[in-house]
C-alpha cells in the first residue's frame, strides 16, 4: 500500500474514532457553603444552593439516561452519648439512589472510652452513586438524618456542600 493511501486510511479511522467518543455533560452543578443543622429526631432535607432550595431540577431528553451523581461536604457530629453517625440519601424524584438507599455513614463520632465520651470532628466526605432516569424534568434532593444507638442524640451539621450530576 502506498504511503498516501495509508495516510488517507489513518485519517478516516481517526475521524471515526473521534465521532464515536462520548462526551460528558454536566446537567447540574450546585454548591452551598453555609452551615445547616440536622435535626436529631427526624430526617432533614438539605438546602442545596445559595437560595436555600431543597430541590433542584434538571432535564433529560433520552428515554433512558444513566447519570453519575457526586456529592461532597464538610460534616460534623458531636455531643453524643454513644456512637452516632450521619446517614445521607441522594434522591431523584423522591427516591434514594444506589448505595444511598442503604445506611451510609457519611460522618461519625469518635469513640474515646478513656474519656467516657464520644467526640465529633469536622470531616470532608464524598459520596458517589448512579441513577438511570427517563426523559423529562427531574428533581434532586439530599436527605440527612442522625443514626444513634444511645438514649441521647447528637448534634450534627453539613457545610460546604457541592453536588454534580453528569450524563
Amino acid at each position: 500500500m502506498k504511503k498516501s493511501n495509508l495516510i488517507v486510511v489513518g485519517v478516516f479511522f481517526a475521524a471515526v474514532l473521534f465521532e464515536q467518543q462520548a462526551f460528558a455533560d454536566v446537567l447540574l452543578s450546585t454548591a452551598r457553603l453555609q452551615f445547616q443543622g440536622i435535626a436529631s429526631s427526624s430526617e432533614t432535607t438539605l438546602r442545596l444552593d445559595p437560595n436555600a432550595s431543597t430541590g433542584l431540577s434538571f432535564s433529560t431528553t433520552a428515554s433512558s439516561t444513566t447519570l453519575a451523581i457526586e456529592m461532597s461536604a464538610t460534616c460534623r457530629i458531636s455531643n453524643a452519648a454513644s456512637y452516632d453517625y450521619v446517614d445521607m440519601d441522594i434522591l431523584i424524584d423522591g427516591v434514594a439512589m444506589g448505595i444511598t438507599a442503604y445506611d451510609t455513614e457519611f460522618c461519625s463520632t469518635t469513640d474515646l472510652p478513656s474519656a467516657g465520651s464520644y467526640l465529633g470532628q469536622n470531616v470532608s466526605a464524598a459520596l458517589s452513586t448512579s441513577a438511570t432516569v427517563g426523559a423529562g424534568t427531574h428533581t434532586l434532593a439530599v436527605r440527612a438524618r442522625i443514626i444513634g444507638s444511645g438514649p441521647y442524640f447528637s448534634q450534627a451539621g453539613i457545610s460546604a456542600l457541592h453536588i454534580n450530576i453528569i450524563r
